[in-house]
């Protein structure tokens, strides 16, 4: 006899977040990002990411992110980096910097 398992995949959603803030989400959970389309081409892209942190939409405004993890892994923190090059003008740039904190599977 098996036993089937049901997991809740959890979702993040944040709005225009601000740099500095914290994301906590567990391995297998999706991370959204949501930027507010501004008047001109101006457009948000990734700089940096974990490398658990798994890229599945990305359209200038929108990002959305899978988290992976190892059996291994217990917690993890690392930095997501977005930048907004405003167009016609290369030498000003909105960076954010945003901190995703992992917690791994619980449990056998």
């Amino acid at each position: 006899m098996s036993i089937a398992t049901k997991q809740r995949i959890s979702h993040h959603v944040l709005e225009d977040p601000a740099s500095g803030q914290v994301i906590d989400a567990g391995v297998g959970s999706c991370v959204q990002l949501v930027f507010r389309r501004r008047l001109g081409a101006s457009r948000w892209h990734v700089a940096e990411r974990p490398s658990y942190l798994v890229p599945i939409e990305d359209d200038g405004h929108v990002f959305s992110f899978l988290v992976f993890g190892s059996e291994e892994l217990t917690t993890a923190e690392g930095t997501l980096r977005l930048v907004r090059q405003r167009s016609g003008r290369p030498d000003s740039a909105e960076v954010r910097c945003l901190t995703l904190t992992v917690a791994g599977p619980v449990g056998p």
